[in-house]
């Protein structure tokens, strides 16, 4: 029983079923239709919540030995896959999703028993059976809901969920919780399968399908997580591993009802759509709710076993400066006094100087071939099974010099990337000094590589041509590689966490010098040559 087996089979199953439904979705009436509340202008297939739920339910069908739990999540999944599917071909009414929802998480609380009978702050005191189950009940339908209605960004209710599923993750491989690990090894796979296809502009969407499924995973997942391991996270700490969704929907539903509004009718209040009226571009909108979500989890993770009050209070601070500065930019965009962010597209206004056209990729074109050199050179050891991978890239990097097909961008970039890969492994892993000095000082070159990145990326040219555009899941996987080296940092790894920094890094210094390389400064496939070589002597004929 096998996590990577269980996320492995969710991601080819989703990556098997997305394309096939994009193909029968305007037979399937499964196309979402533009209209004043959407930001898209085109029909898009909304057949993405096929992938995540087909490939999460395969999985854990396959991988996960049936018991309570796992029936209890098959069920309350299928449930949700027929009403999302039936929803997202015919529009169902508000008050059917919610009997059809209701139907779903009964069998969580009342058959897998995942009901929180807990007082808030106080602890000794326990609810009715039947009160914490109508509570729990009430709690996996706003989880639901508050993930279905974030769904209005390409990416945005998918990365989100991402980032729950990543903290619930690390917390159930620290308790040892097999079962929770492997059911969401299996969400996370259909889910990044998913995200293959939705990150802005988005060839797809998830539908209703994907949104409610993914909500009910989160919620169930976190519940089940508090049972398994109850004196190790707090009650209240799933406040904050569920995040910015609930959150929302609490808040649009409190301002509906002070309104005197039907909480049934759609509008256009939701955090996302508060954020794109302030002038934030989609990209800057995803951006900033995926870093708010990242605080929620981090501290989620950080607290999880912690006094509920100081839970509450980091919970109720977000909350505070969130919609406080909703509240005060919105007040001002009122008063005609601009507040705006962004231009509202993701586009340069105005030509940039020459010097940040051409300074930040020289320094690139420089720096980032020396630090592969260098690495190879320095690590204080190569493994023989590096050296052999180190032969097979040394191969490829020679037939590039004589066979014209292979100096293309997309047949370089394999040994490149795998080539930095290989050398940032090694010196992150076996390193040859250990001092405050030379971690400041790797670290110092490291964040010059990144700022000159984002400057070159920001005024390039190949920009305005869609041929380099940074994204919402780039944003995702540096927050991802942050939390990463936080958690590996907390628990013992066979992994350097500086290296899932360094590494998204390198990787993205090396693709912008590959789209925008010069002829007369071509000089990084040559530097992984070398660097090639060096690893391949050192780890077959040097013995490390």
């Amino acid at each position: 029983m096998d996590p990577l087996f269980a996320a492995g089979t969710a991601l080819v199953v989703s990556l098997a079923l997305i394309p096939l439904m994009i193909r029968l979705a305007p037979q399937l009436g499964l196309l979402d239709e533009p209209n004043a509340r959407k930001v898209h202008i085109s029909p898009v297939p909304r057949v993405g919540g096929w992938g995540i739920a087909g490939g999460a339910l395969i999985a854990v069908l396959l991988w996960q030995p049936l018991d309570a739990l796992a029936r209890a999540f098959l069920f309350g999944g299928l449930v949700l896959l027929a009403a999302g599917a039936t929803d997202d071909a015919r529009d169902l009414r508000g008050r059917t999703k919610l009997i059809l929802q209701f139907l779903a998480v009964v069998p969580v609380v009342l058959y897998a028993g995942l009901a929180v009978d807990v007082v808030p702050l106080a602890y000794d005191i326990h609810l009715p059976f039947w009160l914490a189950a109508l509570l729990s009940i009430i709690g996996l339908i706003v989880c639901i809901n508050g993930t279905n209605t974030a769904d209005g960004l390409d990416g945005l209710a998918a990365g989100a969920a991402l980032l729950s599923l990543f903290g619930i993750l690390y917390i159930a491989v620290t308790t040892n919780a097999v079962d929770i690990l492997l059911m969401t090894a299996a969400a996370l796979g259909g889910l990044v399968g998913f995200l293959r296809y939705n990150t802005y502009p988005a060839m797809l969407f998830m539908g209703d399908l994907g949104s409610q499924f993914l909500g009910f995973v989160v919620g169930f997942l976190a519940l089940a997580l508090l049972h398994s391991a109850p004196e190790a996270i707090s009650p209240w700490a799933l406040l904050l591993l569920i995040g910015l969704p609930t959150a929302d929907i609490a808040v649009v539903a409190f301002r509906r009802a002070i309104a005197g509004i039907s909480l049934f009718r759609a509008d256009k209040t939701h955090i996302h759509h508060r954020f794109m009226d302030l002038g934030f571009s989609h990209s800057q909108a995803v951006t900033t709710i995926y870093t708010l979500q990242g605080s929620f989890v981090f501290f989620g993770v950080a607290l999880r076993n912690s006094e509920s009050w100081k839970i509450l209070l980091v919970y109720g601070l977000h909350l505070a400066v969130i919609y406080g500065f909703l509240y005060l930019a919105e007040t001002a965009q009122a008063d005609n006094t601009s507040m705006k962010v962004g231009a509202g597209n993701d586009r340069a206004a105005s030509a940039p100087r020459p010097a940040l056209l051409w300074a930040p990729r020289v320094l690139l074109e420089t720096v980032v071939p020396l630090v592969l050199i260098t690495g190879a050179v320095v690590a204080a050891k190569v493994p023989t099974d590096f050296g052999i991978l180190g032969a097979a890239l040394l191969a490829m990097l020679v037939a590039r010099l004589f066979v014209k097909p292979l100096r293309r961008i997309t047949a370089t970039r394999v040994p490149v990337f795998l080539t930095a890969t290989a050398v940032l492994y090694l010196y992150s892993n076996y390193r040859p000094f250990e001092s405050e000095v030379s971690r400041f000082t790797e670290i110092i070159v490291m964040v010059t590589i990144a700022a000159m990145a984002l400057v070159a990326v920001k005024f390039s040219p190949r920009r305005r041509k869609e041929e380099f555009r940074p994204n919402g899941m780039d944003y995702l996987l540096v927050i991802f590689a942050i939390l990463a080296v936080v958690a590996l940092r907390a628990t013992p790894s066979a992994v350097n966490p500086y290296f899932l920094v360094y590494l998204p890094v390198t990787l993205y210094s090396c693709e912008l010098i590959l789209i925008e390389r010069r002829q007369r400064t071509d000089w990084l496939p040559p530097a992984a040559l070398v660097a090639a070589a060096i690893i391949t002597v050192r780890g077959l004929w040097l013995g490390g």
